[in-house]
């Protein structure tokens, strides 16, 4: 079981599809930082995402509070072993969404 800190405001994903337009770029931008700032602590202790996207970025205020959560939940399948460039690679996707308010490739199914 986990305990978490009630998200008000919901994942990320949900709270751009209803606030994008109304997101200042110094938001965005400082969201980002604050993002990169707590993927780059989670690398320093030794621990990989796995499943790092805009579902799994929680908040109570996406003004002033970001939480990354689901830490390893999804198994991944194939030969190759889960990094943290991967989990790098998602954090440019996750900038993509955030500065565009699209998903990329939305029609090509993600399984």
């Amino acid at each position: 079981m986990m305990v978490l800190e009630y998200a008000a405001d919901g994942n990320l994903r949900e709270y751009l599809k209803i606030n994008f337009n109304n997101i200042n770029w110094f938001q965005k931008l400082d969201n980002l930082r604050k993002l990169s700032e707590r993927l780059m602590n989670i690398h320093k202790l030794g621990i990989v995402h796995q499943d790092f996207h805009l579902g799994n970025i929680l908040s109570y205020n996406f003004k002033s509070d970001l939480r990354i959560s689901d830490f390893g939940l999804k198994v991944l399948s194939g030969d190759e072993e889960y990094t943290k460039a991967a989990d790098v690679y998602s954090f440019g996707i996750i900038a993509y969404e955030m500065i565009t308010g699209f998903p990329p490739y939305p029609d090509i199914p993600h399984d």
